[in-house]
C-alpha cells in the first residue's frame, strides 16, 4: 500500500510538471493576445490631450470592424473614456459594443488606469479608481472585466492577490519580479501559480484564515520579436514554452504608448498576419497560432490543465525588491506622494458628506411634502447633482496620479504642466463639495454658510482686528469618537476658542524662522501664531467653534527658550552647550536632547527606565535614477551638517515641543501632548532642504534595541517582516503608512508612522530608516516635508492601538472656517451647532468605515466596513455588526445586499485549478504579523445569528466588506410609522408632523428640556421649526 502511494505522487508529480501530454498532440498551441499600455502620467499631452491614444482607438475599431479574427486588449478606462468614447458618434459607439459583446475587444483590470499607485497602492486609492472604471465599464458596455492586469508595476504587493480576488477577478497578469527569481520560476515551470494572501511557512500554515487565493500569469515582458524572421520567433515561442505545464503558450503582443509618442498606431496588421500565417502553413514549426484574449487563454488553460491533470504550485508574499539587470525597484519615493494620500482621504470625506447630505435633504423634503416615497430632490436647497459631478471629476482627474508619478520627470514639462492642472481641478472640485455638504448639514434654513477648507484662522482684516468672532467647523471623517489636541495657524496671539458659549483650553505658540545670510544667523519672529485646543467630536460628526479676539481666561500664550551657539541680533538666547540640560516630558515619557539640541534619549516614565534615542539626517549619492525608482544609490551615506544648531523650546498647557533649526535650511521638532487621549505617541515634523541633484534624503533614528537585522513595514494591512541585504538599495522596502523594530528579549518596540507611503530599512542592529525623498533630479534645492508619529513601548501596548493612530493620520479632524467673522448671535441664528448621523453611537476600534457613497439615481449607497486587526493567534477575533443600528438614531436601514469589493450586481465565477500544496514557489516567503492577545479595544460578538435578514455583517480580519444599503428617509427611526394608514380627510403631512411632535415630547419628558435639545438631529430641529408645523390646526 505504502509502494503504491508513493508510485501515485511520483505521477502525480510529473503530471503536475507538464510530464504527461496528449501524445497524439504534440503541436503547440500558440495565443497571441494583442494589447498596449498606457503610460498615463508619463504621457505628454501636446495640442489635444492624448492624440495619439485617441488615433489609435479610431484605427483599432477601423480593423476590428473589418476582420473578426482580430483580437484586443485595453487596460485601462480613464483616457479610453474620457478623450476617446464620450466624443465617439453613435453608430461608432454601437459598432464597439458589438465588438466588446462578442469578446473581441477585451477590457482588462477595468480600472480608470491600469496599475495604481506603482507598486504598494492604497487600499482606498485603489478600490475608488476599480471601482469607477467598473461601474462606467457596466454603464456602457453591460460588461465585468474577468482578467485582473499589473503588468507595468515595479514590483508586486502582498495585498494585490487580496483585493483582486475580492473584487470579482479570475485571474491575474503580472510582470514585474525580479530576474533572479524569473530564471529560477523558468526552470521549474513555476511561472503560472496560485497567489495566495497567506503566509505559506509552515509553521504558520494553521494560524491564518484559508484564502482561495489568484491564479496568476507572469509575462514575458522583455522579449522582443522580430516578425520578419518566423524561424527566430518559432525559437523564442518554443524555448518559453518548456516553462509551462500545458502545450500552451501565451505571448501578449505589447505595444507602448507613452511620452505622447505612438510607437506602433495598430494601423495595420499586415506584419503579424504575414507572420501568424507563415507559421500555421508550415508543418515543420509544429505550431499553431491564434489571436486571442487574456480570458479566452485562461479559460482554455483550465480545460486543458483539468483534462491533463496538471496542478499549480502556490506563492505567499510579496514580489519586492524587484531587481532587474542589477537595478533594484522597491515603489516609488516621490513629492506627489503626500498630495495624492491627502486628497484621497479628503474626496473620502466630501463623499461621505455628500452621501449624508443627500439623505437628509430627502427626508427633509418628504416630511414637509408628506411624500413617503418621492426620490425629487429639491436641488435649490442641497445642489446633489452638481456636487456629484465635481467629486465625478475630482475621482478621475485623481486616477491619473496613479500611475508611477511619470510628470515629475524633468524630460515632460508638458506632463509636468497638464498634470498640476488636472490636480488643482480635483482639490477644488473635492473642497466644494465638503465646504457644500457640510454647510447644507448645519443649516437650519435656507440660509448658507460660507466655508472654506483650511488649516488658517484669521481675524485680521487690512490690519484690523475683528471685534466678532469666527465660527468654524470641526468635521470627523472617521466612525469613532476622537478627542484629539488640534493644531490651526492664527493671525494673532490674543484669542481664546469656545464651544457651546463656554471657553475651553487653548495655547498659543509663537513661530520662527531661521534667516541666514552673509555667514550670520538671525532667528525672527513670524506673523503668524500655532493655535493648539482639544477637540471631542463623535462618530462621522461635526461640530462648531468660535474664534474669539480678546482676554482669555483658559487660553495660554507659551513663552519660548531660545539656545543657540551663535549670536542672535534680535532676540535673547541662551548658549547651547553640554549644560544646557534641554528635555520635554508628558505622564508617559521625557525627551532628553544633547548639547547639540539633537534628540539623546527618551525615558520611559512607567518603567522608570531611559533608552538611547536619537535621530540623523543622511544622503545618498544615486547615479542613473528616473526619480521615481529606488536605485542607483552609491557609496556610503553622508551626515547632513549640524553646524549653527538653534533650538526653541515651548512648554505650556496641552503641548511641550522642541524645535531645533541645523545646517543653512533644516529644522526638526519634537512635540509631546499632554491630553490623556493623545500622551502615548511623540509627534515629529521635519523640513529638510536636499543639498543637490541625483542624491536621496533619508532620516535615521537609532535605538539601543537588539533587532538584529529584522524589521518590519506594513503593506496596507499587515506588517511583514523583513531582512537586510547586502546592498543599500535592497535592504530598502516599501511601507504603506508603518515600520518597525523589535527587541525580542525586552519586548520593546520602536515603530514610526507616516502620513505619506515610502521606503524603510534598518542599516545596523537597533536602528531604524526612512526614505524621506529619492533622487532629486528636477529639484536641485528640493525641500522635504514629513510627519511622523513615534511609539516606544511594548509589544502589548503598540499592538492595541498603533492602527488607530494610522488611521488618525491618513483621515484628520479637519477645519473648515467661515469666510469673515460673524456675530455669534447671528450665526447660531442660522446654524446647527453640531451634526452627529450616528449620534452616540460609533463603531468598534477593530473597525473602519472605508466609504460610504451615493449611488447615483437611486436612494441606495455603498457601505463598505473593514475590520483592521490581524488575526489572533489562536482565537477567532472576528466581529459581528449589526449594521441596522448603525444609523438608527437617523434612518432606518431597509434593505442590505451583500456584494463584492468592486459593488457590481454580478460577479464572474471565479477560475479554479489544481492546488499542489506541497509545491510553493521560493523567494519571498515573508512571515506577517499576528496578534499574540486579546484586545481591549476589540468587540468580539457572538456570530451565530450573523445573517442578511437581521443585517448582520460578520468581519473577518483584514477584510473588507461590501454591501448596498437603501436609508430609509424617515426621523422616526422604527418601521411601525409606515404601517399607519392615513384617512383621506386630513392632509398627508399631519401623521408626520404628529410623529415628529410625540418624538419630541418623548425626548424633553426622559432627558430635561436642556438635555433634549442637545440630543435631536438637526432634521428633526428642522421639521420643528418648520412654518408649515406650525400653521398645523391640530397641533393648535
Amino acid at each position: 500500500m505504502t509502494s503504491l502511494l508513493r508510485i501515485s505522487a511520483i505521477v502525480l508529480i510529473l503530471v503536475s510538471w507538464g510530464g504527461i501530454i496528449d501524445a497524439n498532440n504534440n503541436e503547440l498551441k500558440v495565443y497571441l493576445v494583442p494589447y498596449c499600455t498606457i503610460d498615463a502620467s508619463w504621457s505628454a499631452p501636446k495640442g489635444e490631450p492624448f492624440q495619439e491614444v485617441t488615433n489609435t482607438l479610431d484605427r483599432l475599431l477601423d480593423s476590428l470592424s473589418n476582420d473578426p479574427t482580430k483580437r484586443f486588449s485595453w487596460p485601462e478606462v480613464s483616457i479610453f473614456a474620457r478623450y476617446w468614447w464620450r466624443s465617439l458618434s453613435e453608430s461608432k459607439k454601437k459598432k464597439m459594443r458589438s465588438i466588446v459583446s462578442e469578446g473581441r475587444f477585451e477590457f482588462v483590470g477595468g480600472g480608470l488606469i491600469s496599475s495604481a499607485d506603482e507598486s504598494l497602492f492604497s487600499k482606498e486609492s485603489f478600490v475608488q479608481q476599480m471601482n469607477e472604471g467598473h461601474e462606467f465599464l457596466k454603464k456602457e458596455f453591460g460588461y465585468k472585466p474577468k482578467i485582473a492586469f499589473q503588468m507595468n508595476s515595479l514590483g508586486h504587493s502582498s495585498l494585490t492577490p487580496s483585493l483582486l480576488h475580492s473584487m470579482g477577478f479570475q485571474s491575474l497578469m503580472i510582470s514585474s519580479i525580479s530576474s533572479k527569481l524569473l530564471i529560477e520560476y523558468h526552470k521549474k515551470k513555476q511561472l503560472e501559480f496560485i497567489w495566495k494572501w497567506e503566509d505559506l511557512s509552515d509553521e504558520n500554515k494553521k494560524q491564518q484564515p484559508k484564502s482561495p487565493g489568484l491564479f496568476t500569469h507572469i509575462a514575458d515582458s522583455s522579449s522582443s520579436y522580430n516578425v520578419s524572421n518566423a524561424d527566430n520567433v518559432v525559437k523564442q515561442w518554443k524555448d518559453r514554452a518548456e516553462s509551462f505545464r500545458n502545450k500552451m503558450l501565451l505571448v501578449p503582443w505589447v505595444e507602448r504608448i507613452d511620452a505622447g509618442i505612438d510607437t506602433h498606431s495598430w494601423s495595420s496588421w499586415e506584419s503579424l498576419d504575414n507572420l501568424i500565417g507563415q507559421i500555421n502553413s508550415d508543418g515543420k514549426y509544429k505550431i499553431k497560432v491564434e489571436y486571442s484574449t487574456f480570458s479566452d487563454y485562461f479559460l482554455k488553460l483550465k480545460s486543458i490543465s483539468e483534462t491533463n491533470h496538471v496542478g499549480f504550485p502556490t506563492f505567499g508574499g510579496d514580489f519586492f525588491p524587484f531587481n532587474n539587470s542589477g537595478m533594484m525597484h522597491s515603489g516609488h519615493f516621490s513629492e506627489s506622494l503626500r498630495g495624492k494620500r491627502e486628497l484621497f482621504s479628503l474626496l473620502r470625506h466630501a463623499q461621505l458628506l455628500h452621501t449624508l447630505a443627500k439623505h437628509e435633504s430627502e427626508l427633509f423634503d418628504r416630511i414637509l411634502s408628506g411624500e413617503s416615497n418621492s426620490t425629487s430632490l429639491n436641488e435649490s436647497k442641497f445642489p446633489y447633482e452638481e456636487l456629484q459631478s465635481r467629486l465625478n471629476n475630482a475621482t478621475w482627474d485623481l486616477s491619473m496620479f496613479l500611475d508611477q508619478n511619470g510628470y515629475e520627470d524633468p524630460q515632460f514639462p508638458i506632463s509636468l504642466e497638464f498634470h498640476e492642472n488636472l490636480l488643482a481641478s480635483a482639490k477644488s472640485n473635492v473642497e466644494k463639495a465638503l465646504e457644500d455638504s457640510t454647510s447644507f448639514l448645519h443649516s437650519k434654513g435656507e440660509s448658507k454658510a460660507s466655508l472654506h477648507y483650511t488649516s488658517e484662522l484669521k481675524l485680521l482684516n487690512n490690519g484690523e482686528t475683528s471685534t466678532q468672532c469666527l465660527p468654524f467647523i470641526v468635521s470627523n471623517p472617521l466612525g469613532w469618537s476622537r478627542d484629539e489636541i488640534i493644531k490651526v495657524i492664527v493671525d494673532i496671539p490674543n484669542v481664546r476658542v469656545e464651544v457651546d458659549y463656554s471657553e475651553i483650553q487653548s495655547q498659543v505658540n509663537p513661530v520662527f524662522t531661521r534667516m541666514m545670510g552673509n555667514n550670520k544667523e538671525n532667528i525672527v519672529q513670524d506673523d503668524h501664531y500655532e493655535l493648539y485646543f482639544e477637540a471631542r467630536i463623535s462618530a462621522l460628526s461635526s461640530k462648531t467653534f468660535f474664534l474669539c479676539p480678546g482676554e482669555t481666561e483658559w487660553g495660554e500664550i507659551a513663552t519660548p527658550k531660545i539656545y543657540t551657539k551663535t549670536v542672535h541680533r534680535t532676540l535673547s538666547a541662551h548658549p547651547l552647550d553640554g549644560n544646557s540640560k534641554i528635555s520635554i516630558e508628558n505622564s508617559k515619557f521625557r525627551l532628553d536632547f544633547n548639547g547639540d539640541g539633537l534628540l539623546d534619549s527618551i525615558h520611559d516614565n512607567a518603567q522608570s527606565k531611559s533608552h538611547h534615542l536619537s535621530v540623523q539626517f543622511y544622503e545618498y549619492l544615486n547615479k542613473g535614477s528616473t526619480g521615481t525608482k529606488l536605485d542607483g544609490m552609491q557609496g556610503t551615506e553622508s551626515p547632513v551638517s549640524h553646524l549653527k544648531n538653534t533650538v526653541i523650546v515651548t512648554k505650556g498647557v496641552l503641548v511641550h515641543k522642541v524645535t531645533t533649526f541645523f545646517g543653512n535650511e533644516n529644522w526638526v521638532s519634537f512635540s509631546l501632548y499632554t491630553s490623556d487621549s493623545d500622551f502615548g505617541f511623540i509627534q515629529v515634523e521635519q523640513s529638510v532642504k536636499v543639498t543637490g541633484k541625483d542624491r536621496s534624503l533619508a532620516v535615521r533614528f537609532s535605538t539601543d534595541l537588539s533587532s538584529g537585522n529584522i524589521f518590519w513595514t506594513d503593506d496596507g494591512f499587515r506588517m511583514m517582516e523583513r531582512a537586510r541585504s547586502k546592498s543599500i538599495e535592497g535592504s530598502y522596502l516599501p511601507y504603506y503608512s508603518t515600520s518597525f523594530i523589535q527587541d525580542k528579549k525586552t519586548h520593546r518596540q520602536f515603530t514610526i508612522i507616516s502620513d505619506q507611503s515610502g521606503g524603510a530599512s534598518s542599516p545596523s542592529s537597533g536602528s531604524l530608516e526612512v526614505m524621506l525623498y529619492h533622487c532629486a533630479r528636477r529639484n536641485s534645492d528640493k525641500v522635504v516635508y514629513k510627519n511622523f508619529r513615534i511609539l516606544f513601548e511594548n509589544f502589548e501596548e503598540t499592538e492595541e492601538w498603533f492602527r488607530i493612530n494610522q488611521l488618525r493620520m491618513e483621515h484628520p479632524i479637519r477645519v473648515l472656517a467661515s469666510i469673515t467673522p460673524i456675530d455669534r448671535l447671528v450665526w447660531n441664528d442660522k446654524y446647527w451647532g453640531s451634526y452627529s448621523p450616528l449620534g452616540f453611537a460609533e463603531l468598534p476600534h477593530d473597525v473602519h468605515l472605508f466609504s460610504l457613497k451615493a449611488i447615483e439615481g437611486s436612494d441606495d449607497a455603498i457601505l463598505q466596513l473593514v475590520h483592521v486587526h490581524e488575526p489572533i493567534e489562536g482565537k477567532d477575533n472576528s466581529v459581528y455588526l449589526n449594521t441596522g443600528h448603525l444609523f438608527a438614531e437617523k434612518w432606518e436601514i431597509l434593505k442590505q445586499t451583500n456584494r463584492g469589493l468592486s459593488a457590481q450586481e454580478e460577479e464572474n465565477n471565479p477560475l479554479t485549478f489544481s492546488i499542489l500544496d506541497f509545491e510553493k514557489l521560493s523567494g519571498y516567503q515573508n512571515k506577517f504579523q499576528r496578534l499574540k492577545i486579546g484586545g481591549g479595544h476589540r468587540d468580539h460578538h457572538d456570530n451565530s445569528n450573523a445573517s442578511e435578514e437581521n443585517l448582520g455583517l460578520i468581519l473577518q480580519p483584514l477584510r473588507i466588506k461590501t454591501v448596498i444599503i437603501r436609508l430609509l428617509s424617515s426621523p422616526f427611526g422604527s418601521p411601525e410609522f409606515d404601517l399607519i394608514e392615513e384617512p383621506s380627510f386630513l392632509p398627508s403631512f399631519i401623521f408626520p408632523a404628529l410623529a415628529a411632535l410625540l418624538l419630541l415630547l418623548l425626548f424633553l419628558f426622559k432627558f430635561g428640556r436642556k438635555k433634549g435639545k442637545k440630543l435631536m438631529s438637526p432634521t428633526i430641529q428642522r421639521i420643528r421649526n418648520s412654518p408649515l408645523l406650525k400653521k398645523n390646526p391640530i397641533l393648535g
